[in-house]
């Protein structure tokens, strides 16, 4: 769905609505969940969502970033939230065998033993839910 790569949210609801599946893929496996979460477009990402998109979908390109990974490493605190909240798999690794967590760690904000630019938030989100006993703090 181009109209969510384009950022046009009312376009999006309106497709939705007129019956649009919102997990159809392009011809590198990227769906429009995927494009809204790698820019934040958080009400995008809500309408998809809301329409049942799959947060879990792996693309057929060459890096294999799901939704999540995207969200996480441009530092969307807010979309990294309505993804785990709505099932995304935290554990998903990408073609290079990183999940979301490992590629919001390559950031720069310190943060325990983390030097990350991913906010506290996703840091905190991804380490709970990995399992991983962190002290950074959520906001």
């Amino acid at each position: 769905m181009i109209a969510s790569a384009e950022r046009h949210g009312l376009a999006v609801l309106t497709l939705l609505k007129a019956g649009a599946d919102p997990n159809r893929k392009n011809n590198l496996g990227r769906t429009a969940l995927m494009f809204a979460s790698t820019y934040g477009l958080t009400e995008i990402v809500k309408y998809l969502l809301d329409y049942k998109a799959d947060p879990n979908i792996v693309p057929d390109d060459n890096i294999g970033w799901t939704a999540l990974i995207a969200a996480a490493y441009n530092n969307h605190a807010e979309t990294v939230r309505q993804l785990l909240d709505s099932g995304a798999n935290p554990l998903v690794i990408d073609k290079q065998g990183k999940s979301a967590l490992a590629w919001a760690e390559k950031k720069t904000f310190r943060c325990n033993s983390y030097t990350t630019r991913a906010s506290p938030e996703i840091i905190a989100r991804l380490t709970l839910i990995n399992g991983i006993t962190g002290q950074c703090k959520v906001k």
